[in-house]
């Protein structure tokens, strides 16, 4: 059964990937596209390493004793910790693509206010 839920996660997590890559190089221009995968594989890859030592951290800073079992295992605190951090990066990212996108409508009508012939 843990197979199997792995095999199913490692699927949805490889084609929700390449959707977003998908996504975002259909989102910006196409002299940008280099870029832009680049800037978004820098931040895939940071993100895959500095989430799982974030975890380790609060795993290892918030451990307990289960009833008749010997030895120190997680708590539910830290599980709490690992995705409430989770939860408020990933609003911190939407609200930074949202200023991106409102930034991005304000100066193309700007520049394109700038670029109307004068009469």
């Amino acid at each position: 059964m843990v197979s199997i839920g792995l095999t199913i996660l490692a699927a949805g997590l490889s084609l929700s990937i390449t959707g977003a890559f998908n996504l975002i190089l259909l989102s910006v221009p196409m002299q940008m596209t280099g870029i832009a995968l680049g800037m978004t594989l820098l931040l895939n890859l940071v993100g895959m390493s500095v989430g799982p030592a974030i975890s380790g951290v609060f795993q290892e800073a918030y451990k307990g004793t289960a009833p008749r079992i010997q030895g120190l295992f997680p708590t539910h605190q830290a599980y709490n910790l690992i995705f409430v951090t989770a939860a408020l990066v990933s609003l911190a990212s939407v609200a930074m693509a949202f200023s991106v996108i409102s930034a991005r409508d304000r100066t193309s009508t700007i520049t394109s206010k700038q670029h109307e012939p004068n009469k």
